[in-house]
């Protein structure tokens, strides 16, 4: 039987193509204003906010790791302003998969935060300890507000799916 794949450190930003009050259409890069990544873990114990990367997929010891993403549209957006394309550029930094791996994008349907961990161990994909309003696998702000389920709120439906490289880049 062959293990599962090592988690994708990732990193992202999300270009949208508006119509604006010009005439012409613009396009609005936006890095995520918050990432975090969950590590699946009992306790709530681990986080990365402040890493230069996020991590999805499954570990050697088949934990699950899922990346938070936000990027502030309204922020970046001029008021009435419409949307008429959007595109996500992600950057897997290294994997241990053997081919191209499959990643659902979902929208979270809880607010979350980014505290001050920062993962080192194992190129980040082992966690740190949690910090004070980090996102955890069962918490939306540690170490009090928590997810509905342990692993995240988030839409059943992915909105893209997305083919990740072993390492490079893809956008969707």
């Amino acid at each position: 039987m062959t293990p599962p794949p090592l988690p994708l450190p990732l990193v992202a930003s999300l270009a949208l193509t508006v119509l604006g009050a010009l005439p012409a259409q613009q396009t609005v890069v936006l890095p995520a204003d918050l990432d975090n990544t969950l590590y699946e873990d009992a306790g709530g114990s681990f986080s990365n906010a402040l890493g230069e990367s996020v991590f999805v997929g499954v570990t050697a010891q088949n934990l699950r790791r899922r990346a938070l993403l936000r990027f502030d549209v309204a922020g970046a957006v001029p008021s009435g302003a419409r949307i008429v394309a959007a595109t996500l550029d992600l950057h897997v930094v290294a994997s241990g998969a053997a081919q191209p791996a499959p990643a659902g994008l979902h929208r979270v349907l809880q607010t979350w935060g980014e505290g001050t961990s920062y993962a080192l161990s194992g190129g980040g994909g082992m966690g740190a300890p949690s910090t004070a309003g980090d996102a955890t696998w069962l918490h939306t702000f540690y170490p009090g507000a928590t997810w509905a389920r342990p692993g995240g709120d988030f839409a059943a439906a992915p909105s893209a799916l997305v083919s990740l490289p072993t390492i490079g880049a893809t956008t969707t």
